[in-house]
């Protein structure tokens, strides 16, 4: 089963896509400014209610979640591009330890360099 990349999108988004589209067209054909004014307004309209969609969505996803981290970390893995597969304890080591001698090098690298 493939989960929706946008849980969000409703009919009313569809519906205000297709408005905007319609101007879009429309405004191609005729080059009204009349018509451009109102393309831009719808535009921004349908922007506010992606946002507005979007930012009640993932607000009501975490409420949701009563503050079970497990439950939160499910929620976020898809959206934050992790799709499959369990993170190994031993990748998370060799990153630490990366990250620590990493750390040490530049440490080591400045304190020898003359200001």
């Amino acid at each position: 089963m493939q989960t929706q990349s946008t849980p969000w999108f409703d009919a009313e988004c569809r519906a205000a896509r297709r408005r905007v589209r319609a101007l879009e067209r429309r405004f191609r054909r005729t080059r009204c400014d009349d018509v451009r004014r109102a393309w831009s307004d719808e535009l921004k309209r349908m922007r506010a209610l992606y946002e507005m969609r979007n930012s009640k969505y993932w607000q009501d996803e975490i409420n949701a979640c009563n503050g079970n981290m497990r439950r939160l970390y499910q929620t976020f893995k898809g959206a934050l591009g992790d799709h499959g597969g369990e993170i190994e304890c031993c990748d998370t080591v060799d990153f630490a330890t990366f990250f620590k001698e990493k750390v040490e090098s530049v440490r080591s690298f400045i304190s020898t360099t003359p200001p």
